[in-house]
This record gives structure tokens, C-alpha cells and sequence, in this order.
């Protein structure tokens, strides 16, 4: 099973990138979606001021590559993994909000994703998940089952341009099936450095 929290840094990698977002502090108390934005904006500035990494000395072995991440060797999902998968089919799924991923979306999103480092596995599942999008109704349930409703609304926000009548009414249904209310939303937005719609 592939890592869906690694895949979800690449994917708020991918949105922070496309809009050159300047996230507020305050994401970071939006749980696994919060750590992957710190992250990326820790690993982005740290590599704002350093080269590239040095070649390898000959003879020298690669470092052995990281363990495996709890559940990741036996198929199984743990807590992180599951609100990760969760995050991500939230990102499809507004990223479909017009009802379907034509040609040059799917080209423009694996291709980011490709230039992130994302494998073939992470990549098989977005396809997958771009293939059937995750309804609405289906998404916002399973982020109030989890008590993930800021999370998911967040991730959504970073999944999109925003500018379309049909993402604007998903994102005000999203936020009505999740519960939020207008200063929770307002708040949100302005953590995530995306205006509000109008």
C-alpha cells in the first residue's frame, strides 16, 4: 500500500506551488493537513538557500531507504493514513466540481504530480480516483464522522483555482454538509491565503 500521507504532501505541494500562496500561521492547527503544509513550507524555504545536493562519493553506498510507515507493510490503514486518504479524495473530488476531469486537467495534475516525485502507485490511485470522483455528500459525512470538517474544507481549498460558478456552489454546499458556519469558512480562507467567493 503506497503512503497517502507522502502522496498528500505532494498534492498541497502542487497547490501551494500553482498559486504561490503565502499560507497564515494558523493552519497549522489543522491537524494532518496543517503538518503537510509546515512541511512544505519548511522544506521550500530550507532549499531557498542551499544548492543542490552534492553527487554521491564514488564507492559509497545510498543510505537504505526509510522503514515503512505503521500499517504500510501489512496493506492496512492506520489513523494517518486513513485522514490522509480522506484529504486526498476530497481534492479529486472538488477538483471535479463541474462535474468531471477533462483531458487537460488530468494532464496538468499528474504531470505536477510527476514533477513532485510522486510514484507510480500514488499516481495509479489519483487516476483512479479522478476516474470516479468521490460525491460530495460521501466526503463531507466521512469528515464529520472522522471530526475532520476544517481539514476537509481546507483541503479543498488548496485543490482549486476558485473560479468557476460551479466551485463556488461546492464549496458553499461543502461547508453547509460539514456544518461550518460563515466566520469558521471566512477564517479558513484566510488561514489558507484564498479569497473568498463572491
Amino acid at each position: 500500500m503506497f503512503d497517502a500521507e507522502r502522496l498528500l504532501g505532494r498534492m498541497v505541494t502542487r497547490g501551494i506551488r500553482r498559486h504561490s500562496r503565502s499560507i497564515g500561521a494558523g493552519a497549522i492547527g489543522l491537524g494532518l493537513l496543517g503538518v503537510a503544509i509546515a512541511a512544505v513550507d519548511h522544506f521550500s524555504e530550507g532549499n531557498k538557500h542551499a544548492g543542490p545536493p552534492p553527487p554521491p562519493s564514488p564507492g559509497v553506498k545510498p543510505p537504505p531507504p526509510p522503514p515503512a510507515s505503521p500499517g504500510e507493510e501489512s496493506g492496512t490503514a492506520g489513523p494517518a493514513q486513513s485522514q490522509a486518504l480522506l484529504l486526498l479524495r476530497a481534492m479529486v473530488s472538488v477538483a471535479a466540481a463541474d462535474g468531471t476531469i477533462d483531458a487537460g486537467e488530468r494532464k496538468v495534475i499528474l504531470g505536477q504530480l510527476v514533477t513532485t516525485g510522486a510514484d507510480d502507485q500514488e499516481r495509479r490511485f489519483i487516476e483512479t480516483e479522478m476516474n470516479a470522483p468521490a460525491p460530495l455528500e460521501e466526503i463531507a459525512r466521512a469528515g464529520r464522522q472522522a471530526g475532520m470538517e476544517e481539514q476537509v474544507y481546507g483541503a479543498c481549498l488548496l485543490a482549486i483555482e476558485v473560479d468557476t460558478d460551479a466551485e463556488r456552489e461546492f464549496l458553499a454546499r461543502l461547508a453547509g454538509e460539514l456544518g461550518l458556519d460563515a466566520a469558521a469558512v471566512s477564517r479558513l480562507h484566510q488561514q489558507l491565503g484564498v479569497p473568498e467567493p463572491r
